[in-house]
């Protein structure tokens, strides 16, 4: 059960309230010190019920020193030393090990005009060489400054690939995409468990991400073929990236001289195909020649 924490009034002179079974009340927050170091007491009240969830929900964070839960009939009382001085600053978060920020964004990638899905169209029909040798002789035409016109089956394709070089159009911007996952942890084993796998391939499942975030990102769609050679018969499908786990990015800080913290960003990266002879896991191995 999520507790309801109400936090007003003040520690001289606090509101009242009707308690319910889910809520707690911040009562006094009052400064204490342990040698040197400064910290904060709490006195929070509420029912029995949700007294003991707001422990049950405080106990594993590592900047609280203590809590003691004192039952009166049906209220009871929770006391919390946290390590830090939190009287003059922002309450403490309960948990931040359990906040986790999942981001997605495009990169471009620069593609070699010929490997544009108009161009790849006669591979379908298995005469691909047909068109790689009619393009071949669009780029000599163009190297030497001479004028071109294709002939045979694949014209219009050739013909529109010589005028966009002409353009002075090179490549394109085909896109990819990146994942990342932002958390925090005290567990060494997380932090070591991060690492595995890294350069590896796979479907966006062995990313891990929520249902939702999954759901958003396969909306995705990008041109997958054509067919025929008017431009507009692009046809479009779901974009089934695959996805390149990248080295993580951690950091490593001791709060307060006492309690390590992890703070880790997991990256994937996703595009249409990766060498499965690169990235294990890839679905893309050419053929070897016969």
């Amino acid at each position: 059960m999520a507790v309801t924490l109400i936090v007003d009034g003040s520690a001289t002179s606090p509101s009242v309230h009707t308690d319910d079974q889910n809520t707690m009340y911040l009562k006094s927050r009052e400064p204490q010190m342990s040698g040197n170091q400064a910290q904060t007491e709490e006195m929070w009240q509420g029912s029995t019920t949700a007294a003991r969830a707001m422990y049950e929900e405080y106990k594993e964070n590592p900047l609280i020193t203590s809590m003691g839960l004192s039952q009166s009939g049906g209220k009871s009382s929770l006391r919390v030393l946290w390590f830090v001085d939190f009287v003059y600053g922002v309450a403490p978060e309960p948990d931040a090990d359990n906040v986790i920020t999942w981001d997605w964004t495009f990169v471009e990638i620069p593609t070699p005009l010929a490997a544009h899905e108009y161009f790849q169209y006669p591979y379908i029909p298995a005469s691909g060489e047909l068109i790689e040798d009619e393009m071949a002789r669009a780029d000599s035409a163009i190297k030497r400054g001479r004028s071109f016109v294709a002939t045979g089956v694949y014209a219009d394709w050739v013909n529109r690939y010589y005028a966009l070089k002409m353009a002075g159009v090179e490549e394109w911007m085909q896109y990819g995409i990146e994942i990342s996952k932002s958390y925090s942890t005290d567990d060494l084993a997380v932090a070591k468990a991060v690492h595995q796998n890294t350069g590896e391939a796979g479907l966006i499942a062995t990313v891990g991400a929520p249902a939702d975030v999954t759901a958003a990102i396969n909306e995705l769609q990008r041109i997958e073929s054509y067919g025929s050679a008017t431009p507009t018969s692009a046809v479009f499908a779901a974009a089934n990236f695959e996805y390149v786990k990248r080295p993580p990015r951690c950091s490593y800080a001791i709060i307060n001289a006492l309690n390590p913290r992890f703070d880790i960003v997991e990256t994937w990266l996703g595009v249409a195909k990766w060498s499965a002879v690169i990235y294990p896991g890839g679905s893309w191995d050419p053929p070897l020649s016969a």
